[in-house]
């Protein structure tokens, strides 16, 4: 799904194409992590991109995208006609109907079959090749190349979304579980933060020329890099480099600031709770607590009952010490909302089930 004027140099995509790729991917991005997110979710996001509550697309093909489903997610968005992702979103399908059918499938010979054929075959489009390059340099400790590879690739918006796909595989490469280890944020942070400073960049060119082409399109564009690269420096565990909270603190806000600017309700939500998720981990929870209340009632009005999951049990977490009750009651409405939405058929909310700073 490539935007339509990639072909103009320097081009922001068309309003309409990154509105459908940033349903896809920040939330994927960033709700992977946790996805988180995380995941390209354009969210988070294998999962995720740190805990997100943003969703990832539902494809009339491949059905909702769960934890699982990261390589399935790129290749329907990258290359949706290849014959290698016809073929991963066969072996989905008829993985998801079969437990569709009954749960216990997944111990059957069937079932076994398809599962080793589908890991065969992700096995081989682990990473994309210019992620592989980036990867290369940055185990010499070679970041200018590592960041030449990905800015050479011409227009505007194509680096951009190179800096969201090549840090969405590096985060997914070895991914074990949800929630962004230690490790992972390390081996991300020099992508992020230099696709930071080209977002950056860019946005202030924007500020400087009110009537550059498809601004729009632009301010949308950068703005989930900027949520991608918050979400992917700060790990979920562990301690976090003052610096990339700092970092991830300052492209959280200017996502937020953007979002609010275009008046895009479900964004600007998204990028509220990920600036909630950010204090929380920079032990900052007065802030966290206020993200997270105003993110829960954003979810309410726009009746995005996964988000409001999302922001209800972390909320639960920020009141345990000071209002028990209050906490106790959030938990139970928010597991409650999961529960339903988890019984529906929703292969997103799986996330919130799968991260472990959720429970």
């Amino acid at each position: 799904m490539n935007p339509k004027n990639t072909n103009q140099p320097g081009a922001a995509p068309d309003v309409k194409d990154s509105r459908q790729q940033k349903k896809l991917i920040m939330g994927t991005l960033a709700a992977l992590g946790a996805i988180h997110l995380t995941g390209w979710e354009l969210q988070a996001h294998g999962n995720r991109s740190s805990h997100s509550p943003m969703p990832l697309c539902s494809d009339a093909a491949a059905g909702s995208f769960g934890p699982d489903d990261y390589l399935v997610m790129r290749q329907t968005i990258t290359a949706p006609s290849a014959a290698a992702t016809q073929r991963l979103l066969s072996l989905k399908s008829q993985m998801d109907a079969l437990t569709k059918a009954d749960p216990a499938a997944t111990a059957s010979s069937q079932y076994k079959q398809l599962q080793s054929q589908r890991a065969d075959l992700e096995a081989s489009m682990k990473m994309r090749p210019i992620s592989n390059q980036v990867l290369s340099f940055l185990k010499v400790g070679d970041v200018d190349s590592a960041t030449a590879v990905i800015e050479g690739q011409g227009d505007t918006d194509r680096v951009m979304m190179n800096y969201s796909w090549v840090m969405l595989d590096i985060i997914q490469r070895d991914r074990r579980g949800l929630g962004v280890t230690p490790e992972e944020a390390a081996a991300v942070a020099p992508v992020a933060r230099a696709a930071a400073a080209f977002a950056e960049e860019k946005l202030d060119r924007a500020a400087q020329s009110p009537d550059l082409p498809n601004r729009v399109g632009l301010l949308m564009r950068a703005s989930e890099v900027l949520f991608n690269a918050a979400s992917f420096i700060v790990p979920d565990t562990g301690t976090v480099d003052p610096s990339d909270l700092a970092l991830a603190t300052k492209c959280a806000k200017k996502a937020l600031d953007i979002n609010q600017h275009l008046k895009l309700q479900s964004e600007t939500m998204y990028a509220t709770w990920k600036l909630g998720f950010i204090a929380m981990r920079g032990g900052d929870d007065e802030t966290a607590r206020q993200c997270f209340e105003r993110a829960a009632a954003m979810a309410v009005e726009l009746k995005e009952p996964r988000t409001e999951a999302w922001a209800k049990v972390f909320l639960a977490k920020m009141l345990a010490d000071q209002s028990p009750d209050e906490a106790a009651r959030l938990k139970q409405q928010g597991w409650a909302i999961a529960e339903k939405l988890r019984a529906g058929g929703d292969a997103e909310i799986e996330f919130l089930f799968q991260t472990p700073m959720a429970q």
